[in-house]
Formats: C-alpha cells, structure tokens, sequence
C-alpha cells in the first residue's frame, strides 16, 4: 500500500513543479514546454548554484540550480527536485532538467536526463502555450521586505509579477508568481511566493478522491472524506525560500 503522505505528497509535488522550469507533472513532465525565461545573476560561472525549500504538512521539497557552463553568450543551467525527509526521497524520477540560455536568461533549448540515462529533448514554451512566462512585470513600488537565507538576512533589492499556466486533459492549472530579488545571490531570486488554482475534470477529482481517502485513512475518520470528493477547483499556495547558495568563481 502507498503510504498516505507519499499521495499527499505527490500532488504537492506537481503544484511545486508549475514555476520551476517544466509547467506539470500531467501527464509527463517530458511533453509539456520548458519555460521560456529564467532570471540570471551577472557574471555567472560554473559552479554558482542556489538551494530553495518549501515545507507543506509535514513535508519537505527543495529545488537546487546550477550552472554547468559558460560558453561566449551562452549559459547551461541544470536543476532539480530533491525531498528532504527521510522516506519520500523516491517520490520522484532522480531527473535533471538542463536549460541553454543566452545572457539574458532567454531559454533556447531544454532537455532532461532521466535516471536511467536517457537524454530527451524538451520543447521551449512560446506564447500562449504551457509554461509560458506570461504577464511579466516589474512591481514598481512595495514594501521592503528582508528574507532569511541560512544564517543570513538578504533585503529584496526588486520585485517581479508573472504567471504560468498549464492543461493536460481534463486539468488545467495556472500560477500567480510574486518573486523577490537580490543581485547578491546566483539567480537573483531570494523568495517566491505562488499561488496556484488547478480546475478540475474527472481525472483530478479522482486523484482528490485517493487524497481525501488516504486522510481518512490517518485519522481513522471516514467523514473526513465528506464534502473533498467533487471540488471544481483546488487552491494552493507555496512559498519558496532561500536555503543555500555560493559561487563557483575562484
């Protein structure tokens, strides 16, 4: 039997993977677009990485970048998902999601190492499909704000509005990001808060079934399962925050 968390889990998973360079885990995250924009810090050398963390209900999902090369304009970035509690590490396929950029941070070719050492190519987002980076903007006034990045305080120098979205099926999906930027720290991004709708067709009100059950399971309560079966839409939200980072320059 799958545990109940690992459910759970998953579908926190798929939320988490909308703004993180692949649009949706439904049906492979292999079929949808790469997004088409990331934010490079100056200068970037290999080696220059970021570790950003999320924790939901008891569960923790960290996402590392880092760049692989540097040649003339262009920039190979790699990243990933890693779960940190002990046991839900094999939630997920051990993939890395590469990503060419130029200077810029436009995304010119994308493909995925799988964990059985397949290279398959990806698809780059343009507009109006998924993983597009759309309504883009740089908010002009806000309120100073200070994020904690290990052991130190970083103040978000810019913020910047988009959103992504999503279909596959029966299910589409759409992101709300706000990110808070720093030049202090590879990829500039400090913290992200998104918050995500997914409509819902019959395949997610099944897999809303499986969730809600696995509750009910847990706490040995079976109307917990009540009212959860036949939403039309699912809101959630993440916030990502800064763990780690460092720079591979000498």
């Amino acid at each position: 039997m799958v545990p109940p968390r690992v459910i759970v889990f998953a579908v926190l998973a798929i939320l988490a993977l909308l703004s993180s360079g692949c649009a949706s885990l439904l049906p492979s995250p292999h079929d949808i677009p790469a997004i088409n924009r990331l934010f490079l810090h100056d200068n970037p050398q290999p080696g220059d990485y970021a570790v950003y963390g999320n924790r939901k209900d008891g569960l923790q999902m960290t996402k590392r970048y880092e760049v692989v090369s540097v040649s003339g304009q262009q920039v190979t970035l790699r990243w990933r998902m890693f779960y940190g509690k002990k046991g839900y590490e094999d939630v997920a396929p051990q993939e890395w999601y590469y990503l060419v950029t130029d200077a810029s941070g436009q995304v010119q070719r994308a493909w995925v190492e799988t964990d059985k050492g397949e290279t398959i190519s990806m698809t780059v987002a343009s507009p109006g499909q998924a993983g597009y980076m759309e309504n883009y903007r740089a908010v002009a006034e806000f309120e100073p704000e200070a994020f904690l990045a290990g052991r130190q305080e970083l103040s978000a120098e810019s913020v910047h509005f988009y959103t992504v979205h999503s279909k596959a099926g029966s299910v589409s999906a759409g992101s709300i990001i706000l990110e808070y930027h720093s030049a202090q720290v590879p990829f500039r991004v400090i913290a992200r808060r998104q918050d995500n709708t997914l409509n819902v067709g019959k395949a997610l009100r099944s897999l809303e079934f499986l969730i809600a059950a696995a509750e009910a399971y847990e706490a040995g309560d079976a109307r917990k399962m009540q009212g959860k079966v036949t939403p039309q839409t699912i809101e959630h939200d993440l916030t990502w925050s800064l763990l780690d980072y460092g720079f591979g320059r000498q």
